[in-house]
């Protein structure tokens, strides 16, 4: 197994409208160069149940998510104006945590900025370690808005004299 460390801005997923979708964008172990920005939407479907025979409609034991990043290094998910769920099917306490807007997973050293999450679960989820910058993001309509998971752990926001744009 091995990693490649890309260069600034070398891996970039930009102006994409990705719909009715199990999950999103979802990226595994890019150490650096990752940008994630301008998808104008990005929306999960939470009635069907894909690759599963019969007529199944719950969420309860399947994870979608719009953009998903796990042991990412330095990654940009930034100004990405749309990212929702899509169906009929209810968002409740026991399908809430399987629907999620921007989900990373001990993924470092990048920013988080200008994104609006809406119709889902939970909007941002931070699981382990995920130091990162935060800020200008927009969250409605959602069961949770920021969620830090399993140890989450984003690191200090905003300036020592105030908060701006958190």
């Amino acid at each position: 197994l091995s990693t490649y460390t890309v260069t600034s801005n070398y891996i970039s997923v930009a102006n994409n409208t990705v719909s009715t979708v199990y999950n999103g964008i979802v990226v595994n172990s890019v150490k650096g160069g990752l940008t994630i920005t301008n998808n104008p939407l990005i929306s999960v479907e939470r009635n069907k149940t894909f690759g599963l025979v019969g007529n199944v409609s719950s969420v309860a034991n399947y994870t979608r998510t719009g953009i998903k990043l796990t042991n990412c290094f330095g990654a940009t998910v930034a100004n990405n104006p749309n990212i929702n769920s899509v169906g009929t099917a209810a968002i409740t306490a026991a399908n809430y945590n399987k629907l999620i807007g921007v989900f990373y997973t001990n993924s470092f050293g990048g920013q988080v900025n200008c994104n609006t999450v809406s119709n889902t679960g939970q909007c941002f989820v931070f699981k382990a370690y995920c130091k990162n910058s935060w800020f200008a993001n927009n969250m409605s309509t959602s069961y949770q808005g920021l969620v830090l998971s399993n140890s989450g752990f984003i690191g200090q926001q905003g300036a020592p004299t105030g908060t701006q744009n958190l």
